[in-house]
């Protein structure tokens, strides 16, 4: 009796070890700083295409994969809402649209894509990306800092929110987030990206491998 009595007491106390080790942990990762964050998405990311089911390559395009809007999957692949009616929102044709608003989609557009291959460089106060596209730096801090694309005008307003960096580009009626969540050991970068507008929204998800 006494043998397992002291066994049961051995057991009790790996478990409270362990139960603690697992609370330690978990404090230490919610407690990550700015500074810890930027460390950990900094250096040169692949698309994961296997972890990437709703990526695809447009036609006549290199470097960027993108997600096809209205197709209602269950995530991974940019989603659309039905409206009150029932029916799937159509977009609005060239036509109906004045040569603002043609401007402002046609900006806030190069928001809703994934780069194949990005490199980061980020720090607790800013944050750039290098891709095919070119080179884009944005200030971590909170605060509305407009971009120009191509002569439009598109608020950007990127921060730190608990273990990710947020990102938020509107124009012309359309809402884009961007959220990038690091893997606790760093090898794993995930790319959340967020549509709102008035005729519907969807979100599409791609994982990226640190690149050796």
């Amino acid at each position: 009796m006494r043998a397992r009595g002291t066994y049961s007491l051995a057991a009790m106390l790996v478990g409270v070890v362990a139960a603690a080790t697992w609370t330690i942990a978990e404090v230490q990762a919610q407690k990550a700083t700015p500074a810890d964050i930027a460390a950990k998405i900094s250096g040169t990311w692949v698309v994961n295409l296997d972890q990437s089911p709703g990526l695809h390559r447009p036609a006549g395009r290199q470097g960027f994969l993108r997600t096809p809007s209205g197709v209602r999957v269950e995530s991974a692949v940019f989603m659309q809402r039905r409206g009150g009616g029932g029916g799937m929102s159509s977009p609005s044709g060239p036509s109906d649209l004045t040569p603002r608003e043609r401007a402002e989609q046609a900006a806030i557009a190069t928001f809703q894509q994934a780069a194949q291959q990005v490199t980061i460089k980020a720090t607790a106060d800013s944050v750039t990306f290098t891709d095919s596209a070119g080179e884009r730096t944005y200030a971590v801090n909170g605060k509305n800092n407009p971009v120009d694309v191509n002569g439009v005008e598109v608020d950007a307003k990127s921060h730190w929110d608990k273990n990710t960096l947020k990102q938020e580009f509107s124009a012309g009626g359309i809402k884009i987030t961007h959220v990038w969540e690091p893997s606790a050991d760093g090898a794993h970068l995930t790319f959340t990206l967020s549509r709102e507008s008035m005729r519907g929204s969807g979100k599409s998800v791609a994982v990226y491998d640190r690149k050796p």
